[in-house]
């Protein structure tokens, strides 16, 4: 009976560590990529990876705060060319349930970035964060739209590109 009791503790300790693992692995992820296609590929990105790719800086007010705030983080389109993805509907997912396609016309060589820093520090959820698609508003009239605001979805977690006809 003691031997029996023995194995079931192993096993529920083994259970749990297998699922705590399993659960700050995906904690680490801050987004996600899923290209349907014909492979139907899923991509992971922890903040590291987000990092490795060339960071662009941007400083500028935003629809929702007056005083200039510099944001930095990747292109979109570095993100996407790193991935080789070049063509697609490109539909963004925030944490809240709201969601936003952007037309492949507004991703450009330095703009929008996927901001994970502001004002040089990661930013949290209540801060609209951890990552934040970031046009530079400031600097020319055509970001000044309303399109354009929505398509600065914050809380990013998912990029969905549809490739299928």
């Amino acid at each position: 009976m003691r031997t029996h009791s023995r194995i079931y503790r192993y096993l529920g300790i083994c259970m749990i560590w297998l699922l705590v693992t399993s659960i700050s692995s995906n904690a680490d992820t801050l987004l996600s990529i899923t290209i349907n296609d014909n492979n139907d590929a899923r991509i992971t990105l922890t903040d590291e990876d987000l990092l490795a790719l060339p960071q662009v800086m941007i400083e500028t007010s935003t629809p929702w705060d007056e005083e200039a705030i510099t944001f930095s983080g990747p292109t979109l389109k570095a993100l996407l060319t790193q991935n080789n993805i070049s063509e697609g509907e490109l539909n963004l997912h925030a944490s809240n349930r709201y969601q936003i396609q952007i037309p492949w016309e507004y991703i450009e060589d330095t703009s929008p970035i996927i901001a994970n820093r502001m004002n040089g520090s990661p930013f949290s959820r209540r801060e609209r964060g951890p990552l934040w698609i970031i046009f530079p508003f400031d600097s020319d009239d055509r970001y000044r739209s309303y399109e354009v605001s929505a398509m600065s979805i914050w809380q990013l977690i998912s990029i969905e590109i549809d490739t299928k006809p």
